[in-house]
């Protein structure tokens, strides 16, 4: 009897892993990205406020004009409202554009500052709820596996969608 497997059980084997990776890595995103919304919202309120930022970063907050396409639905009940014996007006109806508002938080750190490793931990420590001593073990490896997965280093203006 062979202990070698065979490709199809390596693919499953390899899929059943993946899933079980999918699962706290999704969270962990998702976590990370209820965080990061929280605190660039919070910013939005020091920037309306013109808080003192000191010298180490950099926000601002712009409204931004973006063109959306409209609704289906929305064009589908407007024609049948407005123009019930007219078929081609409802392609236009379909097609037609309208404006949205989304406001934007740009931030950066400025140049000649970086992050510490603690405040690196710390975010390690709120989103995943880790103590002190193993977000510390781990931050070493994320920040190689982060280096590895980045195609160029983030730095200088950033920006995040707030509303």
């Amino acid at each position: 009897m062979t202990n070698e497997r065979t490709e199809g059980e390596k693919a499953v084997r390899k899929l059943v892993a993946t899933n079980d990776l999918r699962i706290p890595f999704s969270s962990i995103y998702q976590k990370i990205k209820a965080y990061e919304d929280t605190i660039a919202s919070g910013i939005q309120g020091y920037v309306n406020e013109k808080s003192d930022f000191g010298n180490s970063v950099t926000a601002a907050v712009e409204y931004k004009d973006k063109m959306v396409a409209r609704g289906m639905r929305n064009g589908i009940e407007d024609f049948k409202k407005q123009y019930p014996r007219y078929g081609a007006i409802l392609e236009g109806l379909i097609q037609e554009k309208r404006v949205e508002s989304e406001i934007h938080l740009s931030y950066c750190l400025n140049e000649g500052y970086k992050l510490h490793d603690n405040e690196y931990v710390s975010v390690i420590k709120d989103v995943a709820g880790l103590n002190d001593l193993e977000a510390e073990a781990i931050f070493p490896e994320i920040m190689k596996v982060s280096d590895r997965l980045k195609k160029k280093k983030k730095e200088g203006l950033r920006e995040i969608l707030i509303g």
